[in-house]
């Protein structure tokens, strides 16, 4: 088989010189292939083969709940499995030969070989029938845990190969009758235990109908624990339930006996009360002791031997939620260990409850505070791609970054960040150049930021409580949000300089909160926001302005208002769950100039004179006051496959439009694909919108550097798979193979730009005596390309390198065919490009970044 592929790759390269590329690849890949024969290795006296497959064999005659969960479940359970294979086709049992043939090698030989087997290499899985048989007996035990208990598991040898050097195990499993509780009986001789127990059984997991599993007894054991520790019981165990007796009654049902047990040496369940609550907040851990006591506040005590306080003694109360003489709630406990972690002027909180020596159902508790550094001092340099708009080119970027952070700034757990970059974007193909259309430094940008964080919710103009009372609003939801959100106030200026194109000056100020629920949902509100968005076009510039008069309306200066809502973002994420699977989502929805726009409606509704709202300086320039909604929505999920090996998906729409007296969405706040982030073929802002094609990307005078196109509408999906390639030095060198595809559309048709609209179905236009077609299918101007990453982790952050291949345009091409039967000649439109010139610099794209791109 070997030679005969090596003669086919030779044959066809020679009969097919346009797909020799290809087949370059493929020649010194079946020589490796050739090489890598792992058979030769095994001992034929011992009939040893490899295992190269288990396969689960479900048989019932019942129906299974959860058919598939249980089969995933039972292929945990191998205890041997097949080898892998390293890029797709390399068996890793190779490297583990390779190594062992040492003799007679030099010492960077054996060293060589041996980093080889550690980063690539397997033990071979010689198939080894007494852990075949140990595989049996551990799926069998798991089945009677999950209430299978006449389960049967039998395990069947299969060879496969001409010589037998290969096995395939199958287990067929019959599960039987699974088990099913039709009672569940509680007893204790406590009998107010007894009765708040039947309380909670509304929400049993042990409930009638479930299986009789293990682990749902384990989960009912830790719900009623904690259940109990909220009503007192603040040292009631899971060893105090009894475990779980059973009585088949015929059926397919059990009723279940289960016994909360009492303490030794007590008839019932003591419940306790808070007593009184200490606190030393500035702890150090090296002087345990506590100093004299100083302060009481809210019933509560406060120990320390510095003054002033680092803090005000009310920003602690309002973070416990332990309540003198209350009973003790380990919900309480918990929120206030969270709460005071969460002030960020901590190093660590500890909190330890003792019995008060004059009342033995009551706990004192003591509450550590160890400071946290006051202010920390960031310097950072970093290098990464550009996106900045209008350039197409691969530009590297430089920057530097320094950060300040005071924590409790007014000794009320307030967090001041300030931050300062100042960097530039480069041309590295232009070194050494003195081309004037292709100079060395393309952007130069400087960002200032400030944001002060305080620890409380701020309720603006009672627009939250507002909401609460009419029912738009749940009240435990706005409870929640009154705990754990932060109020913050932000400042930010940006200022970009697009050498030979533009400079743009952005102010922005906001008011909003930023708060975790659950501690996986996280939302960000601004209530109050304005942007001034100030361009500063060249003449380079406005000539293309001119030729293009939707981008010229939304490059004017403008105002982006929110007086009392400007948007808000939602990001959601979930833990892996039993098949290695975690889901996040974000959305994202802002809107500009509502305020405005009502306020606009109302004095045209009164006034005798209608106008438009807007901002007129002394220059007679007029500034707008933008009007838009915007929305985004970007899910994603990953897969973990083994340690190293992974899939990653994301899906991503967006949409913005217009309102009110505005024609246009702001430019900066429109969609584009491309670049390291998005479809990594192209360049950002390169493609779309639609089927369009920028004329100055084309023909004798194209400029490859000037890349602007944007949509109201952006469709994008990538999909990754990612793979560890090896490790050196402690660095991890990973690999991934992607796919993406999108691009973005306008609204509404574009007279200056064809073939732009978003729409379902084709759309023709009569022109003259003809029709054209001016837009089709949103699907039929995709963008596909594909490509391989390496990625470099650093641990502290990750170098990425993604080459993009170029599979489908977006834009039609036209191939006149001839007619057929007398037909005349027409045009055929092909968007699938021609890859035999592979490596032409027309189809890969190159892209550097930090980071996954998603």
């Amino acid at each position: 088989v070997f030679e005969m592929l090596i003669l086919e790759s030779c044959v066809v390269m020679y009969l097919m010189p346009r797909h020799r590329p290809f087949f370059l690849l493929l020649f010194p890949l079946t020589l490796l292939l050739g090489g890598c024969n792992t058979y030769k290795y095994l001992d034929q006296e011992k009939d040893q083969a490899y295992l190269i497959e288990n396969e689960i064999q479900l048989k019932s005659e019942l129906k299974i709940k959860k058919k598939g969960n249980l089969k995933y479940e039972l292929t945990t359970l191998y205890k041997q499995k097949p080898n892998e294979r390293f890029l797709f086709f390399i068996p890793r049992q190779w490297f583990y030969y390779n190594v062992q043939d040492t003799i007679g090698k030099s010492d960077f030989t054996k060293g060589w070989k041996r980093w080889q087997m550690k980063q690539f290499g397997e033990e071979p899985s010689i198939f080894n029938r007494s852990q075949m048989e140990a595989s049996e007996r551990n799926m069998k035990y798991y089945l009677q845990h999950k209430g299978y208990f006449e389960a049967d598991v039998e395990a069947f040898v299969e060879y496969q190969g001409k010589s037998d050097q290969k096995i395939k195990v199958i287990y067929q499993v019959s599960p039987g009758r699974q088990l099913l509780i039709d009672t569940l009986v509680i007893k204790s001789q406590d009998t107010v235990i007894r009765k708040l127990v039947e309380g909670f059984s509304e929400n049993s997991i042990l409930a009638p109908g479930t299986p009789v599993a293990a682990q749902s007894y384990e989960q009912e054991v830790r719900r009623l624990t904690r259940l109990l520790r909220n009503e007192g019981y603040a040292y009631f165990q899971p060893q105090y339930f009894s475990e779980l007796v059973g009585d088949s009654l015929g059926n397919g049902g059990v009723r279940l006996e289960m016994e909360i047990l009492n303490p030794p040496g007590r008839k019932t369940h003591p419940t306790y009360r808070v007593g009184n609550i200490y606190i030393h907040p500035n702890y150090d851990p090296s002087s345990p002791n506590f100093p004299p006591l100083d302060t009481i506040s809210k019933g509560i005590f406060f120990y320390s031997d510095t003054l002033p306080y680092t803090v005000t003694p009310k920003t602690l109360t309002d973070k416990i939620f332990l309540r003198k003489d209350s009973l003790y709630r380990q919900l309480d406990y918990d929120r206030t260990n969270q709460q005071l972690s969460n002030l960020g002027i901590f190093q660590y909180v500890t909190i330890k409850e003792e019995r008060d020596p004059n009342n033995e159902f009551q706990l004192n508790f003591k509450i550590f505070l160890t400071p946290n550094k006051r202010f920390e001092f960031g310097l950072d340099g970093e290098v990464n791609t550009s996106n900045s708009p209008f350039v197409g080119a691969q530009l590297v970027g430089i920057s530097g970054k320094t950060s300040l952070r005071h924590r409790n700034l007014f000794k009320g757990a307030e967090l001041f960040v300030g931050n300062g970059e100042i960097g530039f974007d480069f041309d590295p193909l232009a070194i050494g150049k003195n081309d004037p259309d292709r100079p060395l430094f393309r952007t130069w940008d400087i960002a200032l930021q400030t944001d002060l964080y305080f620890p409380k919710f701020v309720d603006y103009f009672s627009i939250w409580r507002t909401l609460t009372k009419v029912k738009l609003m749940k009240s435990a939801f706005f409870a929640e949000v009154e705990e754990k959100a932060s109020t913050r106030l932000t400042l930010s200026y940006n200022y970009l300089k697009n050498i030979n194109f533009y400079t743009i000056n952005s102010f922005n100020a906001a008011f909003g909160y930023d708060f975790r629920l659950a501690n996986r949902a996280r939302y960000q509100v601004n209530h109050f926001a304005i942007d001034f968005f100030n361009p500063i076009p060249f003449d380079a510039f406005n000539e293309l302005l001119k030729n293009n008069p939707s981008l010229a309306r939304s490059f004017d200066k403008q105002f982006f208002t929110g007086f009392l809502f400007r948007n808000i973002n939602f990001n959601y994420s979930t833990r892996p769950n039993l098949y290695g699977e975690s889901y996040s989502a974000g959305l994202t929805f802002e809107i500009s100039g509502l305020e405005v726009q009502a306020a606009n409606s109302l004095y045209n509704a009164l006034a005798s004179n209608p106008r438009n709202f807007e901002f007129n300086l002394s220059n007679g320039e007029t500034i707008e006051l933008s009007k838009y909604m915007r929305f985004e929505s970007d899910l994603r999920a990953y897969r973990s496959l083994n340690e190293k090996e992974s899939f990653a998906f994301r899906f991503y729409t967006g949409l913005a439009f217009p309102y009110g007296s505005s024609t246009e969405v702001p430019y900066v706040q429109q969609f584009f694909v491309g670049g390291p982030q998005s479809i990594r073929a192209w360049s950002a802002r390169e493609i779309g919108p639609g089927g369009h094609r920028d004329s100055l990307t084309i023909g004798p005078d194209a400029n490859p550097t000037v890349f602007y196109q944007t949509g109201d509408f952006k469709f994008e999906v990538n999909a990754e798979y990612r793979f560890h390639l090896f490790s050196f030095f402690g660095v991890k060198y990973d690999g991934a193979i992607f796919l993406d595809a999108g691009n973005v559309y306008t609204l509404s048709a574009d007279s200056s730009r064809a073939l732009t609209q978003l729409l379902w179905t084709p759309k023709y236009e009569r022109i003259g005596d003809r029709e054209v077609k001016v837009g089709d299918n949103l699907f039929k101007y995709l963008a596909i390309g594909t490509g391989f990453g390496l990625r470099v982790d650093f641990s502290y952050f990750i170098f990425r390198l993604d080459i993009g291949l170029k599979l489908r345009n977006p834009y039609p091409t036209l191939a006149l065919e001839p007619g057929t039967d007398g037909a005349p000649p027409r045009y055929r439109e092909i968007y699938w490009r021609d890859l035999s010139p592979f490596f032409g610099a027309d189809h890969l794209n190159f892209n550097i970044g930090l980071g996954y791109p998603f």
